[in-house]
């Protein structure tokens, strides 16, 4: 061969083509030519069919179905091993268009043992694929001959080509004009001019389809050919980045990267890339393919036609934009990443044909396009599938992992956004004391409303646990009034220096010792429940930090307490001393409460490695409880406001009643004793209990919460909707 072969030497980079056009050659626009690629190949080998010398033996392309006896080689012929070189034409005969013609040609062609054709490569004019494009001057260009498989399994280009067929595949550099069209009327074509760029242009053709795909590198520009018959269409004159091609015979395969319904895949005959809309709630890029044949008159600014016709198919893989118009809501769109969307149109009763893009796909990433107002966001990846009709209709769902985030409380679900025409909704779950709870959101433009529904066990046992927790909380009354009586028998609290010194050490002893119980409860409750939940999975227990945790949810709590301690042991009284213990009462009595829930980890291994090879998985431990009774607290602040005033010792004394003021009284311990003992002989039930929730105004961004029973809704203080103890204080106020 007179002609390297550059063929496999230059990566034919997957590039896009843009169609314009404009009134003639002379308003062609500039062209941006890409950046050149690196070759891919080092071995000459990995490309066997296209370096047949080197690589003997190793090309196969099977029943091509071009035979070597029909073949018409012309001008200097050198035969080889398996074939021959041609410096001259060759001439192949093709059932579907009569013969393809490989003018100016410098080849080394190959055959199969059975004479079917192995491989071509080197350099030809290439030919024109009459009725779909026709170059307008002679075009030069390197020429391969692969298999479909080998092109999937080992080139990117785009398009997925069929295994078991073969392509010539054409390596352009140069700028050319092209006439496309693809019906018998020669004047019914669109004119394109086009500049690959240093990265070159790549054509794929299967003429035996015939079938022909143009991937572009640099800029498309188009023009309104002389003999355009009633095809222009200058809407589509900037247009860039598309890629077309036509398959006579739907050669061309549409696979979703992301199953979409159960359109699965189907044979295209058309292709082109770009940015594509569906009836502007969908806006997508890629490369789209359809069952309707390749024309001239395609619409390129929006490739989804109106007229689609019953049993249409299209189908793309890449970037999808929402933009939904929820009624009770707002315009609400987000970015989904990588996704795939169908088209499909079917015959209806009610209108003739409905038209659906089906989608599915991962949602971008970045959350800025989520509303920061409403309570429940994502925190996680997300997956999005669903519908949208021609008629403007779309049900999406959007399935993932949400936090709900109340005062002081955030909760963790498993969920599915749903958007519809009418409404905006989320449905998740979440799991507390191995028990699945729901939650379902109603998002409206005015204010979202969440509900939290307890599990059937729950409700049914919600009347135990109450009479349960009546009998806790009259237990402790009991014990708190028999250690009082006790204690404080001869006991007046004295509002000075002298008395705060005397009184504080047992309310700081007091409060270190809840801490410590209910600290040291929660810690051996979380280890129970962690090795409980390992020992499950039939996993070894390793270690855990829940007790560290817990302790640093306590640590400030504990340091006031040490404060208010070294305050009140200062003998001094000066406006130091005053000023000090003025600060350690306020910040005592602004902790009266610890009610927080933190994340520890536990640490566990597999049977066979035990702890040797360690995993770690994450668990929450809650803290919720009272460190200073509501009395003290008011003690605390009185002594801050008047600390400045007393004397070092006072005749202003407050009776140890005060103290006694904290306990319920003897009305409410009796209706609670009442209530217990109706709920036992079933006068009283709690199995009507519906759940619980708020509603956050979108505006004020307020809280109201709420609790149902039976058929009543009624408002009720702040708390956490996702803790069963605090729902069932809700429930009975007289538990507070």
């Amino acid at each position: 061969m007179k002609t390297k072969n550059n063929f496999l030497k230059t990566t034919i980079a997957i590039l896009v083509l843009a169609f314009a056009i404009s009134c003639g050659k002379d308003e062609i626009e500039s062209v941006i030519e890409p950046t050149a690629i690196d070759p891919v190949q080092v071995d000459p080998c990995d490309d066997p069919c296209a370096n047949p010398n080197q690589c003997p033996g190793q090309c196969v392309n099977e029943n091509t179905g071009l035979n070597r006896d029909a073949f018409l080689p012309e001008g200097t012929v050198t035969d080889t091993d398996n074939g021959y070189t041609v410096d001259g034409k060759l001439t192949i005969p093709i059932d579907s268009i009569g013969e393809i013609v490989f003018d100016n040609a410098d080849i080394d062609v190959s055959f199969n043992d059975d004479g079917t054709l192995q491989s071509l490569v080197g350099n030809v004019q290439i030919p024109p694929l009459e009725n779909y494009f026709e170059f307008a001057q002679p075009l030069d260009g390197e020429v391969g001959f692969f298999s479909g498989k080998f092109l999937n399994e080992n080139r990117n280009y785009e398009i997925t080509l069929k295994d078991e067929r073969s392509y010539f595949v054409f390596n352009i550099q140069a700028n050319f004009e092209l006439k496309v069209g693809a019906n018998d009327n020669p004047d019914d074509t669109k004119a394109i001019s086009i500049s690959p760029g240093s990265a070159g242009l790549t054509l794929i053709t299967d003429y035996t389809d015939p079938m022909f795909f143009f991937s572009v590198g640099g800029n498309v520009a188009g023009g309104d050919g002389e003999n355009n018959n009633n095809n222009s269409n200058n809407s589509d004159s900037s247009l860039l980045g598309v890629s077309f091609g036509g398959s006579f015979g739907a050669n061309m395969t549409y696979v979703p990267t992301n199953p979409v319904n159960d359109v699965i895949s189907f044979d295209a005959k058309r292709v082109r890339g770009g940015s594509i809309s569906f009836f502007k709630i969908l806006e997508g890029s890629g490369l789209y393919y359809e069952n309707k044949g390749f024309n001239a008159d395609i619409d390129l600014k929006e490739p989804l036609e109106s007229d689609f016709g019953v049993g249409y198919r299209g189908g793309w893989n890449g970037k999808i934009d929402l933009a939904l118009e929820i009624t009770s809501f707002i315009n609400f769109g987000f970015p989904i990443a990588e996704g795939s969307a169908a088209i499909v149109a079917e015959a209806s009763t009610n209108n003739g044909i409905n038209t659906k893009a089906f989608i599915n796909g991962i949602a971008d990433p970045d959350l800025s396009w989520y509303p920061d107002f409403i309570p429940i966001k994502p925190d996680g990846s997300l997956s999005a599938d669903g519908f949208i009709e021609q008629s403007g209709d779309f049900d999406i769902g959007v399935a993932g992992t949400y936090s709900i985030e109340v005062p002081n409380h955030k909760q963790g679900i498993e969920g599915l956004m749903r958007l519809s025409n009418p409404a905006f909704e989320i449905d998740g779950k979440f799991i507390k004391d191995d028990e699945e709870w729901s939650v379902n959101a109603n998002i409206k433009k005015e204010e979202s409303e969440v509900l939290v529904k307890a599990p059937t066990s729950f409700v049914a046992g919600l009347d135990t646990q109450v009479a349960q927790k009546i009998d806790s909380v009259l237990s402790s009354v009991e014990n708190v009034i028999s250690d009082l009586e006790n204690a404080t028998a001869d006991y007046e609290f004295e509002l000075s220096l002298r008395g705060l010194r005397e009184a504080l050490p047992v309310i700081i002893s007091n409060a270190q010792k809840t801490i410590n119980d209910r600290v040291a409860d929660e810690v051996a409750d979380g280890v129970a429940k962690a090795k409980a939940e390992v020992s499950s999975r039939g996993a070894v227990y390793c270690s855990d930090n829940i007790s560290a945790i817990a302790n640093s949810v306590v640590k400030p709590y504990r340091d006031v307490l040490a404060r208010m301690g070294n305050a009140v042991s200062n003998q001094n009284d000066n406006d130091q001393t005053r000023v000090e213990l003025e600060a350690a009462l306020r910040q005592l009595a602004s902790l009266n409460r610890v009610n927080k829930t933190v994340t520890a980890t536990v640490t566990w291994g597999l049977p066979i490695t035990g702890c040797a090879i360690p995993f770690t998985s994450n668990r929450n431990i809650s803290l919720n409880f009272e460190v200073l009774t509501s009395t003290q607290v008011t003690q605390l602040t009185t002594a801050a406001n008047n600390v400045k005033f007393i004397a070092e010792t006072s005749d202003i004394k407050i009776s140890a009643q005060a103290i006694f003021d904290a306990i319920p009284t003897q009305e409410i311990r009796d209706r609670l004793d009442k209530l217990k003992q109706d709920i036992m002989n079933q006068v009283k039930t709690y199995q009507d209990f519906n759940g619980v929730g708020f509603n956050k105004n979108h505006t004020s961004s307020e809280f109201t919460f709420f609790i149902e029973q039976g058929n009543e809704r009624k408002t009720v203080t702040s708390f956490n909707p996702f803790n069963p103890d605090a729902i069932i204080k809700i429930l009975i106020p007289d538990l507070q």
